[in-house]
């Protein structure tokens, strides 16, 4: 697995910090003196299974700060808003059940409970149709395609 390019505690990526006089600042916002990456110590069942998931997997070749948005939100509780994800003080938004999608290019998380996650799930649909999808269904991360992770991921488990 690549490295994760985890975000700032300013919230903008790692990717947008350069070194500028030996130390990295950040050149979207310039909210911060230096690159701290966000605490990253936490962790779940669906976070491991995330990671095991990628081991060996050549896909994503590049996925800039994906995956530490990933981790946001199966294991903080973050939220997307204004374009930039939000994490509460408390872990209250953390997905029982989503939808992972690999794409060459990234990864996305789509959780069915957001009102926006099927029009995300369509786009995906429609736009990456060789990516690779998983379902979390609050115990395991199953391997799926498009025409079922929805389902399994929403379908009540025993």
């Amino acid at each position: 697995m690549k490295p994760i390019e985890w975000h700032c505690r300013c919230g903008c990526r790692q990717v947008a910090h350069r070194s500028r006089d030996g130390r990295v600042t950040c050149e979207m916002c310039h909210a911060c003196h230096e690159y701290q990456a966000i605490p990253h110590t936490r962790t779940n069942d669906a976070w491991r299974a995330m990671k095991a998931a990628l081991r060996g997997n050549p896909w994503p070749e590049s996925y800039a700060c994906d995956l530490s948005t990933d981790y946001q939100q199966v294991v903080l509780g973050g939220v997307w808003r204004g374009g930039q994800i939000t994490v509460p003080s408390r872990a209250w938004d953390v997905p029982e059940r989503f939808v992972w999608i690999v794409r060459r290019l990234g990864t996305q998380v789509i959780d069915p409970a957001n009102t926006a996650g099927r029009e995300m799930y369509d786009w995906h649909i429609a736009n990456e149709a060789d990516a690779q999808v998983f379902a979390w269904n609050g115990r395991t991360l199953i391997p799926s395609t498009y025409a079922q992770a929805w389902d399994q991921a929403t379908e009540d488990h025993p």
